[in-house]
């Protein structure tokens, strides 16, 4: 890509308005669906997300804790709790450029 075409699309994308939506409405942008799923795919931070907050998202623990955790409800809670301090910890967080070409690159394609 050039440069002029470069800083257009910069310049584009600085101009669009920067609009953050709250959750449960953050599951319906491109920009958060992406972020999420790379997030998921970052072992150090869900590790640090499972010390912080007592998850057990990538902890290995004995069968039984495991069905107890099913069983109980916690692994949902657990996922539940690191899709809110993605929210707000990294995806609020963002500059206002990196949220439009999540969100361009990950729009849904026209099936037409």
């Amino acid at each position: 890509m050039n440069k002029a075409l470069k800083a257009r699309a910069v310049e584009q994308l600085r101009s669009m308005p920067d609009l953050r939506w709250p959750l449960p409405q953050a599951h319906g942008d491109p920009a958060f669906q992406a972020f999420l799923r790379e997030s998921i795919e970052v072992p150090e931070l869900i590790a640090q997300f499972d010390r912080l907050y007592g998850a057990n998202l990538v902890t290995r623990q004995a069968p039984l804790s495991a069905m107890i955790d099913a069983a109980t409800g916690k692994q949902q809670d657990d996922m539940r709790a690191f899709v809110a301090f993605v929210h707000e910890c990294i995806y609020l967080r963002l500059p206002s450029e990196a949220i439009h070409a999540l969100r361009i690159a990950n729009w849904p394609k026209d099936e037409s």
